[in-house]
């Protein structure tokens, strides 16, 4: 910190040349004391960074000649601190010399704490994640398959209403000849098949076979109540054996429509 404190008072042509190294190689004596001292395990390593601090120090020396040549310091200020660099090249060859004394002992291999191998560690880590990441997986995989489930039961239900809306009578007698035995069964053959039906990955997936889905049609005068259920086994996460019953319920407008239905055609006129 004296080398710091005297440096200030250097002409400011000087800041990037001489002042700049007398700081450097006066701070680099203690940095690589201190880096020495953190590789005493190794003997090479310590008394290289050693060996640094000696030529850091030797080297501030000559910047403190220099100094006094340019007149920047006294002769007694050169002279004080040119007997402490001495004094600290003088500690560092000892340590250099005599280096086993400040080495750390190593630890004899038969006394050393057994450590298991990280291969098998590893391993066993794998092990034991495996399962874990399985389980989360089927459980991403369940809920995902639900809400499919879910979102496709009410795009059914939409397509369920319109054509309820457009095929379906008011007159008594088309609605028990035609309403009822032949459009709700063909909605509901047209419904299955959107959920997956009949396809085996599907029905594995979403826990339901054909019979499990019923669609009924209660007509009112005015409005029909549409009712679309499921039945699924094991869709919910993480309970393979549970049975489920979902629903969903649609209200349609009656169409007051006194003929039969038919699918409008374009007629075309001879010449």
């Amino acid at each position: 910190m004296r080398i710091f404190e005297i440096s200030k008072k250097f002409p400011l042509e000087e800041r990037y040349s001489l002042t700049d190294q007398i700081r450097r190689s006066s701070r680099s004596v203690a940095a690589n004391i201190a880096e020495a001292w953190r590789k005493r395990r190794y003997e090479a390593a310590f008394v290289s960074k050693l060996n640094d601090a000696e030529s850091e120090a030797a080297e501030t020396q000559t910047w403190l000649e220099l100094c006094y040549q340019c007149g920047y310091i006294s002769d007694k200020e050169r002279s004080c601190l040119d007997e402490k660099y001495e004094m600290i090249i003088g500690q560092i060859v000892v340590m250099i010399r005599d280096s086993q004394c400040w080495l750390i002992p190593r630890v004899p291999a038969s006394s050393r704490p057994r450590v298991f191998s990280t291969k098998g560690q590893a391993t066993t880590e794998m092990v034991l994640l495996v399962p874990l990441f399985l389980i989360v997986a089927i459980g991403i995989v369940k809920i995902f398959a639900l809400s499919v489930m879910l979102q496709k039961m009410e795009l059914a239900m939409y397509y369920a209403g319109r054509r309820w809306m457009l095929e379906s009578h008011k007159n008594y007698t088309y609605h028990q000849s035609f309403d009822m035995p032949v459009l709700v069964p063909d909605i509901e053959s047209k419904v299955a098949a959107y959920l997956g039906a009949g396809d085996e990955f599907k029905e594995k997936i979403l826990g339901f076979k054909r019979q499990d889905i019923f669609f009924k049609v209660k007509p009112t005068i005015i409005y029909g109540v549409l009712n679309l259920k499921v039945r699924t086994k094991g869709l919910m996460p993480f309970q393979p054996e549970s049975e489920n019953e979902w629903e969903v319920i649609k209200y349609v407008a009656t169409r007051d429509r006194p003929i039969k239905w038919n699918i409008p055609s374009v007629a075309v006129d001879g010449d």
